[in-house]
């Protein structure tokens, strides 16, 4: 329990490169008028993904601590040089961005510039495991929840991914589907695991990782859609006054086989060069044989090919650029989803849980 005194204030600590470039990186704080959990919210971790950040602003401008109940942290811009960049990770130890680029054929390429791999306190000899463990220690150690913002390219609508132990306070953010990770796993250290999500849950807290549906840019109706999922969830949490609601049905997308997506998803193909038109939309529930999209000729204009659901399942995610050519991949769907939440029909999680993860009364 904190606690309560009404406050709203920034603070700001100052990171050097390797190269001696100097930068800032800053969290706000608001302390609300009554004792309860605290939130922690940490955007701009990846340079090309910018919803984050102004949702994050956005949401610390606007909210009035006089009507919180509990402590709010908000880091909106993690990583202040990738995000001048526009770039994934800013690279501090090379000296050709370009040919660094070059370099990189997977995730895992990255290595310590990586921010997202760099969770609680792993050893990096730069600047954004400085900052990593600051943000850890300042914002993410007091936490009783911890979202941390995202964005993907290959998607229409946003989604959750999430561990297992934290999915029922996904459906409050507002989103459609929740990407089960699975379970903890057995050895956390694996790269692929040291996001901030999964952090945040080995350290006892609820771990959230959103995902926005657009990089390098800015998507107005999500930039509202993610501020009102904020304060739903602060609902949910009894940090402000007001029942949570739920707008849409929430489809869980479990992962048995993990990470991120066990048995049930299908990868569809086009065997044609044309243009897909689309009939259904993500996270729409399809029967077997229904028509997903159309393949136009960009010569004719004639269909040249026939998309259709291989059976009973959910759509996902379709393909993001406006042309499709043979042997690409069209969208994929996912036969093993099953609805976590839907309107009228979820409940704040019980007090056995609450109890456990938040500061509750």
């Amino acid at each position: 329990m904190i606690k309560a005194h009404s406050s709203r204030e920034w603070i700001r600590r100052s990171f050097t490169t390797v190269k001696g470039r100097e930068f800032q990186v800053s969290i706000g704080i608001i302390h609300g008028a009554k004792p309860g959990p605290t939130l922690a919210h940490v955007g701009g971790q990846h340079g090309m993904e910018h919803m984050g950040p102004i949702i994050l602003r956005d949401f610390f401008d606007e909210l009035d601590p006089e009507i919180v109940c509990g402590t709010v942290y908000v880091c909106p811009c993690a990583n202040p040089l990738a995000l001048e960049l526009d770039e994934e990770v800013y690279p501090e130890f090379e000296d050709d961005l370009s040919s660094f680029r070059q370099t990189i054929k997977q995730r895992e390429d990255l290595g310590q510039y990586n921010m997202n791999r760099l969770w609680p306190d792993w050893d990096s000899k730069g600047v954004a495991g400085q900052i990593v463990q600051w943000i850890w220690q300042t914002m993410i150690v007091p936490a009783d929840v911890v979202i941390d913002h995202h964005a993907v390219k290959a998607a229409h609508k946003p989604y959750i991914f999430v561990e297992k132990p934290s999915i029922p306070w996904t459906p409050f953010l507002g989103v459609e589907a929740v990407w089960s990770t699975g379970p903890v796993p057995v050895d956390p250290t694996q790269y692929v695991y040291r996001r901030l999500g999964m952090a945040a849950q080995l350290a006892g807290k609820i771990g959230i990782c959103f995902e926005y549906s657009v990089q390098r840019g800015v998507k107005e109706p999500e930039r509202e859609n993610g501020r009102w999922g904020l304060y739903n969830l602060m609902k949910a949490m009894r940090m402000i006054e007001g029942e949570p609601e739920i707008r849409k049905p929430v489809w869980l997308l479990a992962a048995d086989g993990g990470p991120y997506w066990g048995e049930g998803m299908a990868e569809l193909n086009s065997a044609f060069l044309g243009h897909p038109h689309y009939s259904v939309e993500e996270y729409q529930p399809l029967k077997k044989g229904q028509l997903i999209a159309e393949i136009r000729s960009l010569e004719t204009n004639e269909a040249l090919e026939q998309v259709t659901a291989p059976d009973d399942c959910l759509m996902l995610d379709r393909k993001p650029s406006a042309v499709c050519r043979p042997g690409e991949r069209l969208c994929r769907v996912h036969t093993n989803a099953r609805i976590l939440a839907k309107p009228g029909g979820y409940a704040v999680p019980d007090a056995a849980f609450k109890s456990q993860y938040l500061s509750l009364p």
